[in-house]
């Protein structure tokens, strides 16, 4: 795992994130190919927490950190659009939500990620809809010792094998992540395009509706 320093690290994911009540976990990465889907928890996942005391107190020295998104969450969604700069992102934006959406984005290997809010209702009935799927880790090559050592420790805490998510394609390189987990910085490979507040985000449904989605 990277190396941070714990003092400052879990203070900028509470500045970011833990302040407004949305919940975070720390997670491990392929730190040669960081993606936005290849990393596993390192707790069990329903110990996700918005409170910097328990994280700081049960925090190892060394690890990554997600954001929990979904109805546990603050109705937390996130729109995943690919692609290959920000004017990229922008003009795809216009495309999507008739504007530049005034809220957090966070840009990875494989493009950006942006936040919303959610309607409750709309949001639970989209769960109820859509299958989880189950994202796999596969940071290790097959056959080598560490990969060896995964395996055992998947046996031994089954949560680290890795984490589902519900999620449906708006068009063509655009994904929106109703449910599930998404890496934040300071994690590698993970950058702001902006930090806009999370107290005020805007809500997702109103760009777009669902007889648009389907």
């Amino acid at each position: 795992m990277a190396k941070i320093d714990p003092m400052t690290d879990p203070q900028k994911v509470f500045e970011y994130f833990m302040q407004y009540g949305i919940k975070i976990i720390p997670i491990d990465i392929n730190e040669e190919n960081p993606s936005p889907y290849d990393f596993y928890p390192l707790w069990p996942p329903h110990q996700s927490t918005s409170d910097y005391l328990e994280l700081s107190e049960n925090l190892k020295s060394q690890c990554y950190f997600a954001v929990i998104v979904g109805p546990d969450t603050k109705y937390l969604v996130v729109v995943r659009i690919n692609a290959k700069d920000e004017n990229e992102l922008f003009q795809k934006c216009e495309e999507i939500f008739k504007t530049k959406p005034t809220t957090p984005i966070i840009r990875h290997s494989e493009g950006f990620d942006i936040f919303f809010r959610a309607d409750q209702n709309w949001l639970e009935s989209m769960i109820d809809a859509i299958p989880e799927e189950f994202i796999q880790f596969s940071g290790f090559e097959s056959g080598t010792r560490k990969h060896e050592g995964y395996l055992m420790m998947v046996e031994k805490y089954p949560h680290k094998g890795g984490y589902s998510i519900r999620s449906f394609d708006l068009k063509e390189g655009v994904k929106v992540i109703i449910s599930g987990m998404i890496p934040v910085p300071p994690t590698i490979g993970y950058s702001w395009v902006n930090k806009k507040s999370f107290s005020h985000l805007p809500e997702f449904n109103k760009y777009i509706t669902i007889s648009t989605i389907f």
